[in-house]
């Protein structure tokens, strides 16, 4: 190793900061120890990414690639270059950008290597987007390079602009200079395009393919810089296109890029857009396109036909309005759906926005003129559900055949929105289907999942006055079809069908004997050889149950009890989730209305636990390996969950001392070694765990367990802090049993809080939150519990208290939703608790720092989908401080200006007073109508 060191002149101790120009030599060395010496490649690698954030950079970076060393040097020179532009260009002293500029375009002239010219290319990009001085680069670009690479840098700038990405700090007044003189070149740049295409006829056929890769790459990116004075230099490329598209030879890679085109300028054809003038031209000439679709058809070519499919659902969507008000050719729709009927689902699937776009235009409107339109567009959509004719079990929810169904699935929700499925139904004679295909188990099964796929949405089944017209017959035809000639997966969608009209089926109770006959026979014949399908009945036998509102024939309903009973103690591999879903049923049974009622609720509980217990043993007694027994020991947790997650206990029960016994002496034990065991393997395991005490303590209240879990999950979470669910643990302790009034009760509470709170502050950083989201929202998630359960003594915690108001600055850019969310709750619950020492918090350094940050986050790090939640903070801000909110306000804004200054962003101070004017007039939330119009308007 010392030698390799010595070879490298890799350093012993990798310095935190480059203080002197390094030798050539030795970059070189490093770079090729990065890549080549897997033993020094991370120290190598972190003394080049210090190197790459020092000043040195710069001229390293030249010099490697005016050397032209090797392949590694040359592509990391190059992408530092690159990354210097982007986020360090201020570094740069005026003088030196010129030198900066052509010597870059140098590099470009020498290097070849497609990979080290794109970086070059990116470069120039930065250089040119920041360089104001720069007003002629086309112009030069076009001279000093050979046209093949000047074609890469235009494509280049067309796509970075396109992005116009925050670290690029334009201006809008930049973004709006560079596009008007890109404007016009745009005719230049087409005219290049021809000339290069004229030029690619003296080449082979393999290379006039890439010449026309990059001839219609670099026609879409410009686009962008079209106005409609350059109608007429379009139109000879769209004739290009045309002739393309239409010719049944041309390659598939060429095809995608004249299509990615093509979509292009449909997009910008858009009525009241740049090109409307050309869209009728454009229209017209897409539905010639039908010959082409049929070739690709004929040849089984895929990528054509998902190319014409894009084109077809791009001009659909582009004229989506004028198709709803008839104001162009329907033609385009039979065109979209004959994709649709395409055999291929990928195919199908290119036009699925369109469909979309559709239903959500139909929905706001109500029409009904294009019902055949989805009557048809569903019948597609069930071809594309069949399963293969040799298919033997249920269907794996892993399998690519339920990723298509899940889909089809989400897009059948948005059109039983819009259209009457009832008449669906009816009109493609769907029930008569069913009768026609039970020899033919492959057309039964799709059509049941297409009638389970509109089961599901309860809202428009509910409210269709014709249901009844259909419903009976489809669940009668379930019924009376014998289960032993069944195909498992028939079955299988048909429980699935049964459960999701769980609702119709307990308003209608003539079939609720029957249809829980029904499930219960299926779960008894198939839970040893098929206990996949037994578990979708339990499923759905499940939600029957827990619709029932009352019971007619109580001993019915424990005869059903304990036949599930008798099934469940003949489960030979727990592992399976069949357990689960019967011991669901179980305890649904006991938590029905009616059964809640009578007093033998407590006997029937003992003897859902003593269930559990048994397969608890039988886990605890195995002589496998305990790390091979895993599956088998989280589905015991998951069984033990099933009980007490929906469990809904009548005061004798929830007083029962028999049940609390158990609880007390054999499930907490059980869920004690489990939480000790799988601390040190499996998070998720734990995370079971505490899914099980959460609703144990909630459902039966046992407060003798608070002062035994607090003492085992705080040494554990001290010696295992990653383990975020031990905190979630804690908070539901806190919530069910935090009580202000009981001193020793919440001293205790503070004091685990405290125990809890020192291993996350040990665990955390302001340098590695962004590893330990899940720590961060359920440590928060404790805070808000205890600060609204146990006010005064969260708030007289001192200590605690002010490293978890740190903690909060610092968790306020962390860009993980889940985590980010409970750090906003906790601060609206601090903001709005109100309390002398919140209120001192707020009007001082803490109140100040955290008002600062969240502005800070949202401009510069967190995603602009968080912003809604976080507005809610300022909002409390506003209500509760108003005078701090002005203040807090003002001092964002000078901040913002500083940071401004110091990163060269191209924001004056024009931009930050719009913003300080916007953000002062906080919009109230929304109010009556009595009410509105007496707010006062927004500023100018």
């Amino acid at each position: 190793m010392a030698m390799a060191n010595m070879g490298t002149g890799l350093p012993t101790s990798m310095p935190t900061q480059i203080n002197e120009m390094p030798e050539l030599e030795k970059v070189h060395s490093l770079i090729k120890a990065m890549y080549q010496q897997k033993e020094l490649k991370e120290s190598a690698s972190k003394w080049l990414e210090e190197l790459q954030r020092s000043v040195f950079a710069w001229q390293i970076a030249d010099q490697l690639l005016i050397k032209r060393l090797d392949y590694e040097s040359c592509y990391f020179a190059a992408q530092t270059l690159k990354t210097k532009i982007q986020y360090n260009f201020g570094e740069l002293p005026p003088e030196a950008v010129d030198s900066l500029k052509n010597s870059v375009i140098a590099h470009l002239v020498n290097i070849d290597e497609k990979v080290i010219q794109t970086q070059l290319g990116l470069s120039i990009t930065y250089i040119f987007f920041k360089n104001l001085n720069w007003i002629n680069p086309i112009e030069e670009l076009s001279t000093t390079l050979p046209k093949s690479k000047f074609l890469e840098i235009l494509i280049c700038i067309a796509q970075e602009f396109e992005e116009n990405r925050p670290t690029l700090k334009m201006s809008k007044q930049r973004h709006h200079q560079i596009k008007e003189y890109l404007s016009k070149h745009f005719p230049n740049v087409i005219e290049l395009l021809k000339a290069f295409r004229l030029e690619s006829i003296n080449f082979d056929p393999l290379i006039q393919e890439h010449m026309a890769i990059k001839f219609f790459s670099c026609f879409d990116s410009w686009l962008i810089f079209a106005t409609k004075d350059h109608l007429a230099v379009i139109e000879p490329i769209l004739q290009i296109i045309f002739s393309y598209l239409n010719n049944h030879q041309c390659p598939n890679d060429v095809h995608e890029k004249v299509s990615d085109a093509l979509c292009k300028v449909i997009y910008h054809c858009e009525a009241h857009s740049t090109f409307s003038d050309l869209r009728i031209v454009v229209m017209n000439e897409i539905f010639k396109l039908d010959s082409a679709y049929e070739n690709a058809i004929l040849k089984e070519d895929s990528e054509k036909l998902i190319d014409l499919a894009r084109i077809y659902t791009q001009l659909g969507n582009s004229t989506l309005e004028c198709i709803v008000h008839e104001q162009v050719d329907g033609k385009i729709l039979n065109l979209i759906l004959k994709c649709v009927g395409h055999y291929e689902f990928e195919v199908a699937a290119t036009t699925f926005s369109f469909w979309y776009n559709l239903t959500e235009v139909l929905f706001k409107s109500g029409s009904i003129k294009f019902h055949p339109f989805l009557n048809l567009l569903l019948s597609s959509l069930t071809r594309h559900c069949e399963l293969e004719i040799d298919w033997e079990d249920v269907i794996d929810e892993r399998s690519d055949q339920n990723d298509y169904r899940i889909q089809i699935g989400e897009l059948i929700h948005e059109i039983v929105s819009c259209c009457d499925w009832v008449d669906f139904i009816v009109s493609t004679n769907l029930i008569e289907n069913l009768h026609n295909s039970i020899s033919n188990w492959v057309s039964l099964e799709v059509n049941l999942y297409i009638l389970y796929c509109i089961a599901r949405e309860k809202d428009y089944v509910k409210h269709n006055e014709r249901k009844n017209e259909v419903l009976p017959k489809i669940v009668t035809f379930i019924l009376q079809q014998p289960q032993e000639r069944q195909h498992v997966q028939v079955l299988a969608t048909a429980c699935e069908l049964i459960g999701a009209l769980n609702e119709w089926i307990n308003q209608n109770p003539m079939f609720l004997s029957s249809v829980i006959g029904y499930l219960l026979g299926i779960i008894n014949s198939h839970y040893k050889a098929v206990p996949k399908l037994s578990t979708k009945a339990a499923k759905s036998l499940k939600k029957i149950i827990c619709e029932m509102k009352t019971v007619v024939d109580l001993n019915s309903i424990k005869n059903l009890f304990v036949n599930l009973e008798q099934i469940y103690t003949q489960i030979e591999d727990i592992s399976v989730d069949l357990s689960v879903s019967i011991m669901s049923c179980l305890t649904a049974i006991v938590s029905n209305d009616t059964f809640s009622q009578c007093d033998e609720q407590e006997f029937f509980v003992q003897r859902i636990i003593n269930l559990c217990l048994t397969k608890v043993n039988e886990v605890m007694n195995s002589k496998v390996a305990t790390e091979v027994n895993q599956k088998k020991w989280e589905k015991v947790i998951d069984n033990i969950y099933a009980i007490f997650k929906d469990f809904h206990p009548n005061p004798k029960t929830i007083s029962s001392e028999q049940i609390h016994r158990l609880i007390q002496e054999q499930i907490w034990p059980f869920l004690r070694l489990s939480i000790s065991h799988f601390c040190a393997l499996d998070p998720q395991a734990i995370e079971h765990c505490s899914r099980c005490v959460r609703h144990i303590v909630r459902s039966m209240k046992p407060f003798y367990l608070l002062r035994p879990i607090v003492d085992h999950i705080v040494p554990l979470y001290q010696q295992y802090p990653t383990n975020s669910p031990l905190l979630y643990i804690g908070s539901v302790l806190v919530s069910e049993f935090g009580n202000e009034n009981d001193p020793t009760l919440s001293n205790g509470l503070i004091l685990m809080l405290n125990a809890l709170a020192v291993s996350t502050f040990g665990l955390l950083n302001d340098q590695n939150l962004n590893l330990h989201p899940y720590t961060i929202a359920d440590f928060f998630n404790l805070c808000s519990r205890m600060l609204v359960k146990l006010t005064e003594n969260f708030l007289s915690n001192t200590e605690t208290l002010n490293n978890i108001l740190n903690l909060t600055i610092m968790s306020v850019y962390l860009d993980q939703k889940e985590a980010n969310d409970s750090v906003i709750r906790f601060t609206i619950d601090l903001i709005k608790t109100e309390h002398p020492i919140v209120d001192q918090f707020l009007k001082g350094d803490f109140g100040q720092k955290l008002f600062v940050a969240f502005i800070d986050s949202v401009i510069f790090k967190l995603p602009a989908y968080f912003i809604p939640d976080i507005v809610d903070v300022f909002w409390e801000y506003k209500c509760t401080e108003p005078e701090s909110f002005s203040k807090y306000l003002q001092l964002s804004v000078n901040h913002l200006s500083n940071k401004i200054q110091t990163g060269n962003y191209a924001v004056n101070n024009e931009n930050l007073q719009s913003f300080y004017n916007n953000f002062a007039w906080v919009p109230p939330p929304p109010t009556s109508p009595s009410t509105s119009s007496s707010q006062p308007p927004p500023p100018p």
